[in-house]
């Protein structure tokens, strides 16, 4: 008997790795069940193994030899004549539409990046594209991306640097807004609150489910407010620090210069007393330097005491109030 429409769904989910640790015990139960439902998982298996696996350097098949053993193995050979065993041709097709049907339900999704709280994380994609996921970021890649277009979705913020293929422009989509690239540098924010593009190199066409469109270059900005998109001149020199760690202040208010090191060294701030409420500024460069440094040279020109534990700073004093 040929699994049901959900166990075989079960099936495949578990052989592409996306079954949760529940549907993996359901199949695990069913396998068990009896002998034949084990043997249909297995046929099932080998087909996913041969059929769908998708590699750089396929081994080539003898078509006329795999013919030969499959005809000798379903066919019954009587004088001058072959006689199909129909059951089993039957379930041979079975298999192979479960196989075609699993390779296109693998390849019509996508694989999932996340990065937690405190988490920066990097993802290289199939055409030397690199992402920079901020925290609490989600990027969704479809298993196709680079087949024929190069589309992909992001729920957070993100630093791109795509590669330049002009017969595939590069699209990335938020809820409320999208972008299209041939080659480019630029950090996108895609959220329910916020949605802004900082192009660092390149051009980019960006537009909102409104469908206003603004044309952005390097050290341009678009922004949706409301319904409307807006194209702005970067007028901060550390607009695209949080991705090189290149900092640069001149008279800066000092809960401003903890707030843009909190993208590139992600930590949490906590002011309990609302010492970060004064005009306190700061002037000074940072490149390259870890966390502790640079709040050592913070605390040695404005007084700052503070306490760093597990990513999160507490602002104890500030004595230039």
């Amino acid at each position: 008997m040929w699994p049901d429409e959900k166990i075989s769904e079960l099936i495949l989910k578990t052989l592409a790795g996306e079954a949760s640790p529940e549907e993996e015990n359901r199949l695990a139960e069913w396998r068990k069940s009896n002998l034949a439902n084990e043997e249909e998982y297995q046929h099932i298996l080998e087909i996913w193994e041969t059929s769908g696996r998708i590699t750089s350097s396929p081994s080539p098949v003898n078509v006329d030899a795999e013919w030969e053993k499959f005809r000798l193995r379903h066919f019954k050979a009587e004088p001058n004549v072959f006689r199909l065993n129909v059951r089993l041709v039957m379930r041979y097709v079975a298999v192979l539409i479960i196989g075609l049907l699993g390779g296109i339900w693998y390849f019509s999704g996508s694989v999932s990046y996340t990065s937690g709280a405190g988490e920066r994380l990097v993802v290289e994609l199939s055409d030397g594209s690199t992402i920079l996921l901020a925290e609490n970021t989600t990027l969704e890649v479809p298993r196709t991306y680079n087949w024929q277009t190069r589309k992909l979705n992001l729920a957070g913020e993100a630093f791109f640097e795509v590669a330049s293929n002009p017969e595939k422009p590069f699209v990335a989509k938020g809820s409320k807004t999208s972008l299209r690239v041939l080659g480019t540098a630029f950090r996108m924010v895609a959220t329910e609150r916020e949605n802004t593009v900082e192009v660092s190199e390149g051009k980019v066409a960006y537009w909102s489910t409104h469908r206003d469109t603004v044309i952005l270059t390097r050290n341009q900005s678009g922004v949706l407010s409301g319904t409307q998109m807006q194209s702005r001149v970067i007028t901060d020199q550390n607009y695209d620090s949080w991705q090189s760690g290149s900092f640069r202040f001149k008279d800066k208010i000092l809960v401003e210069v903890l707030h843009q090191l909190q993208n590139f060294y992600v930590f949490d701030l906590k002011d309990p007393g609302g010492k970060l409420n004064g005009n306190c500024t700061f002037t000074g460069q940072f490149k390259g330097q870890n966390l502790e440094d640079v709040l050592q040279e913070l605390a040695l020109v404005t007084g700052l005491k503070y306490e760093l534990n597990e990513n999160i700073l507490t602002i104890e004093n500030l004595s230039c109030q």
